[in-house]
């Protein structure tokens, strides 16, 4: 166990943690996993020109909500296919969502933003959603798309995962985001 000081502003603050490392192989004893089937929903919004597409379990306990990870893609990201085959595990055993719109006709970051509220509302009027376990996830130039519809979002989005960007422009002095992150 080791000490690690974090300095916020004028403040330091004494975290107890416990470094470890990766094991060289997984347990012999973990429990088997139950591995559920998933289906591709593809939806358009009424009204709102927008069509998104989700990866979720086929057959969904309303006692058992999702967890849901919302892609935010750049140019060059991967292929839906291939983001299929990547989730899919994932989504199968992990009572989880995987849901990606499609950028809108004008192809502005505001009416994106907009489409992503949207596609998650939507999704909402058909799966029940795990309002802890909701995570923005961008990649390149849907890193900063992820991070700003996060600040904006702050009662939905509970955590946020950015691959190669996003900006992290958290102000120290904001109250409401010290150290949310």
């Amino acid at each position: 166990r080791v000490v690690l000081r974090i300095r916020r502003a004028d403040t330091d603050i004494d975290q107890e943690v416990t470094l470890t490392k990766f094991p060289d192989a997984p347990p012999a004893n973990l429990p088997a996993v139950s591995i559920i089937e998933t289906e591709l929903i593809e939806r358009e919004i009424a009204g709102a020109n927008t069509r998104y597409w989700a990866l979720a379990p086929k057959a969904h306990d309303a006692d058992s909500p999702l967890g849901v990870v919302l892609w935010f893609p750049s140019r060059g990201a991967p292929s839906r296919e291939m983001l299929l085959d990547r989730w899919r595990p994932l989504v199968a055993t992990r009572n989880l969502a995987f849901i990606a719109v499609e950028l809108g006709t004008d192809g502005s970051p505001e009416t994106y933003l907009k489409d992503i509220s949207a596609a998650i509302a939507d999704f909402r009027t058909v799966h029940s959603v795990d309002a802890d376990r909701v995570v923005a996830h961008g990649h390149g130039a849907g890193a900063t798309l992820a991070e700003t519809f996060t600040r904006q979002n702050r009662s939905m989005v509970h955590a946020l995962l950015l691959v190669g960007g996003g900006e992290l422009n958290i102000s120290e002095a904001d109250p409401s985001t010290r150290l949310a992150y």
